[in-house]
């Protein structure tokens, strides 16, 4: 009895076996490399996609209305799919499923038209092909006769601009690609393989080439979406329109088995050589010009980067229908033979003569930033420039004078004089101080942005700022400093406190103090030229043109004596934010903006919320400072 007992159990822990082996068998496991199929030529053949399961239950059904152009076979490993020419003029689109065990999968595929421009007229962001295939993309297209285009190739190469190369070898066009490519294979670099850019393009076939610089440009403007006339922003990334452009133009490339123009998501962004040469100096001959695609820089000369150690990419053009290159740039010079003058202090004999060399150019006008005490004349090529009345001011007064040059391109060109008129002798009775004007005694210098109704006291602003963006606090503290006017009464409860948690302490000292609220935004009137009730409340690039000039003529007076400017932020953006020494409590301090007008108290005084800190101090009558 015992030993039937036991023959049972084997038996039924064998059937339990089995019962858990037949589950495990039914566990379809499957993956596949690609369900949406995106076919890049319209011509006929095949394409595999490779897939794994354990189960030899596969098969693949094409849909009906698909069966006439498309076949696919399955196996354990692979999906083939083949399919006919598509002569339809338009894109196909069809589905094959997949029978795995019990498992079903859809894939999709796409196939576009066997085309080939053959008259037609071009727009930009076309797909360029050839024998039905796709090649390149269109970003140029002549205005007037919409047949004639320029492609650029789907693909891209890393490499040097040359292997060898320390000389000038002619490519010196900076808008015929295809006459620097020229240049380039005739010339014993090209001929002895040491420009890796030719064999890229002549494997691209017969018209394809190396681009010029301005090419280049015309490409990025494609992608960027820069109307015709504009000029792309400097803005890393771009603004929120452009980079909506380029995905959009990058999209193109990769449906069609492309590389996008610019894989970079940080930083100045991927460059791409060009083919032209600067030769405005012999230093440049081992400079090779590039073309930043995320912020639009186009780099020559000295700022370029050399031929030979140094990768860039770089993809090829294609002319289509009958193109004929633009005409070399003019290239207006203006030369200046003093960029700066003196004016003494005296009305009358006080004058200067700037001679003015031109290239290609006209002299038009000369125009002074303040017209109040400058004057400047054109007569031929000199630029007279006198004083208009006595400096009685203790410190040197100065304005710009702008040179308008009428290019024979047809296009305005300017440059700059900077005007300065001595000072009178320091202590003159009735000296009265003016916003703008530059300040030095001793160690103590500054820009005026404040004076007293008697003119005789006045609060200048520290020619730099902090290095960086510091905390207001290194730690959440009451300090009781809430006062709105009096920057100074701030810092000296501050520096009372004497806890060695606000970094603002280490450089408002000395007579310096740490601004309040009220005092940053008396600075921010001075720099506008408003009042911050008129301002016009808009990022830099929006504002009214008298705004623009004030705060280019504030920040030029910091800059001109070694400072920093009030704003470095891009004219796009809302601008670099200040602290003030005025808090709200224990975690919220105030700021403002020095770009897009606003006052805060929402930051938080302590942790990753930053600001600039820069000082301020109080001159002449009546000056004081915290002790």
């Amino acid at each position: 009895m015992k030993i039937v007992v036991k023959l049972w159990s084997v038996i039924m822990f064998c059937i339990g076996i089995c019962a858990c082996s037949d589950d495990k068998m039914d566990e379809v496991r499957f993956s596949i490399d690609e369900t949406n199929v995106n076919l890049s030529s319209g011509q006929e053949g095949s394409r595999d996609i490779l897939m794994m399961t354990n189960t030899n239950e596969v098969m693949a059904m094409v849909a009906d209305d698909c069966k006439e152009w498309l076949d696919a076979v399955a196996t354990r490993r692979c999906l083939t799919l083949t399919y006919k020419k598509n002569s339809t003029g338009a894109n196909r689109q069809g589905s094959v499923t997949l029978h795995i065990g019990n498992r079903e999968v859809q894939v999709t595929v796409s196939m576009p038209p066997y085309f080939e421009h053959e008259g037609g007229t071009y727009e930009v962001g076309d797909v360029y092909f050839e024998d039905g295939k796709a090649v390149g993309v269109v970003f140029w297209v002549d205005k007037t006769d919409r047949t004639i285009a320029k492609a650029v190739s789907l693909d891209r190469l890393d490499g040097a601009w040359s292997t060898e190369s320390t000389a000038f070898i002619g490519a010196y066009s900076k808008v015929d690609g295809q006459a620097n490519t020229d240049v380039i294979r005739n010339s014993t670099e090209g001929q002895g393989g040491n420009i890796p850019a030719l064999k890229f393009c002549d494997d691209h076939g017969e018209g394809w080439y190396w681009p010029a610089v301005n090419e280049l440009v015309e490409l990025f403007n494609a992608y960027n979406g820069t109307p015709e006339g504009g000029k792309p922003s400097t803005e890393a990334g771009g603004t929120e329109q452009e980079k909506i452009a380029r995905a959009k133009f990058d999209k193109i490339f990769t449906d069609w088995g492309g590389t996008a123009l610019d894989l970079s998501t940080s930083g100045n962004g991927q460059s791409y050589w060009a083919s032209t040469e600067d030769n405005s100096s012999p230093s440049y001959a081992n400079i090779g010009c590039n073309v930043r695609f995320r912020k639009f820089t186009v780099n020559m000369g000295p700022g370029a980067c050399k031929k030979t150690g140094t990768n860039r990419f770089i993809r090829c053009v294609k002319a289509i229908g009958d193109y004929k290159p633009e005409p070399e740039p003019i290239e207006v010079i203006i030369t200046l033979d003093k960029k700066s003058v003196t004016l003494e202090k005296c009305e009358k004999d006080s004058e200067q003569s700037v001679t003015v060399t031109l290239v290609n150019g006209t002299l038009t006008s000369a125009t002074p930033y303040d017209n109040t005490w400058c004057s400047a004349e054109v007569q031929g090529n000199t630029i007279l420039i006198k004083a208009l009345s006595e400096n009685t001011g203790t410190k040197e007064r100065s304005t710009e004078v702008t040179v308008k040059v009428q290019g024979a391109d047809g296009k305005e060109y300017t440059d700059k004089i900077t005007v300065s008129q001595k000072a009178a002798e320091a202590g003159v009775p009735g000296v009265e101080y003016k916003v703008g004007d530059y300040y030095e005694e001793g160690d103590t210098k500054g820009v005026i942005f404040w004076v007293s109704d008697d003119g005789l006291t006045a609060k200048i602003v520290s020619l730099t700022r902090s290095e960086t963006t510091l905390a207001w606090s290194t730690e959440a503290k009451a300090y009781g400093v809430t006062d709105k006017d009096d920057g100074a009464a701030n810092t000296k409860k501050l520096m009372e406190a004497n806890d060695g948690n606000v970094p603002a302490l280490a450089l408002c000292k000395d007579g310096w103090y740490w601004p309040a609220i009220n005092e940053l935004q008396t600075l921010f009137e001075a720099y506008n030229g408003t009042t911050f009730e008129m301002s016009s409340n808009q990022q830099p690039n929006n504002i009214t043109a008298e705004e623009k000039a004030s705060r280019v003529a504030f920040d030029e007076m910091l800059t001109r004596y070694g400072g920093t400017k009030l704003n470095m932020a891009a004219d796009n953006d809302n601008g670099e934010r200040y602290w003030a020494s005025t808090e709200l409590d224990a975690d919220y301090g105030w700021y403002i903006r020095m770009g897009k007008p606003t006052v805060g108290s929402d930051a938080k005084k302590t942790g990753t919320t930053t600001r600039y800190i820069r000082c301020i101090k109080q001159i002449g009558a009546g000056a004081g400072s915290p002790q």
